[in-house]
């Protein structure tokens, strides 16, 4: 069988464009900590190829470390500073829960490719379950370039449901909007 590879998508930055999620992996170590990186593909026809998109899941603790460490404190304040803020904690390196926060790029993702319904999300195990929920799954967002110039997704601006799915129910309630805000935050071990 031959395979032929995709190319990647060169869409100006600033494009609300649909996206289907081709692979969703779950990446304990990847660029800055626990992530979830996506192969998506462009549905826009002007701009058709793949983009390559990373977001990250949180450690509460270890990503402050890692905030104070860039700002040049010394792990002494470091370590006074957050049992200050009520962390409890050995060691200052020690792992951390991964937590998947509402407002967070991900979440926006998941919730769009849900169409609102985090109920596959809750269910998951793990999250390299959570991460196969929305392959296969489409959504719109915005476009932006990177030092490179390479297509990457605006992970500040707001992402939608993707309402010219062949499986959007037409009839039936509209999925949530952008800014319909309730609070949610779970944490999958």
């Amino acid at each position: 069988m031959v395979e032929i590879a995709r190319s990647f998508a060169d869409i100006p930055a600033g494009t609300q464009t649909r996206f289907k999620v081709l692979k969703a992996e779950y990446k304990e170590d990847g660029r800055f900590g626990p992530e979830v990186k996506m192969e998506l593909d462009s549905l826009n026809p002007e701009h058709p190829g793949m983009v390559i998109s990373s977001a990250s899941l949180s450690r509460p603790r270890l990503d402050k470390v890692d905030k104070l460490r860039k700002e040049g404190l010394s792990d002494k304040v470091i370590a006074e500073t957050l049992r200050e803020k009520g962390f409890k904690f050995k060691k200052l390196d020690e792992p951390d829960k991964v937590v998947f926060s509402d407002g967070s790029f991900l979440y926006k993702v998941v919730k769009a490719c849900h169409r609102g319904d985090m109920g596959p999300v809750t269910a998951a195990k793990d999250f390299t379950e959570m991460a196969q929920t929305i392959v296969n799954k489409t959504f719109v967002a915005t476009t932006r370039k990177d030092k490179n110039d390479r297509t990457r997704l605006d992970g500040k601006a707001e992402v939608y449901p993707d309402m010219d799915a062949d499986d959007i129910d037409r009839e039936g309630p509209r999925p949530y909007e952008p800014g319909d805000v309730e609070s949610y935050k779970e944490v999958i071990d």
